[in-house]
């Protein structure tokens, strides 16, 4: 388990670890557009 509060299923978990670790993290994002351009890639 991942967390204190819930038990997230096993890709959520790995979505945290791999945050957690500093990988697959994308922005900072300067406008709501660039954001929307970097999830259409």
């Amino acid at each position: 388990m991942c967390s204190t509060f819930y038990e997230p299923n096993e890709t959520t978990c790995a979505a945290i670890k791999a945050v957690e670790k500093g990988e697959d993290v994308y922005g900072p994002f300067d406008s709501v557009s660039e954001l929307m351009e970097a999830l259409k890639e």
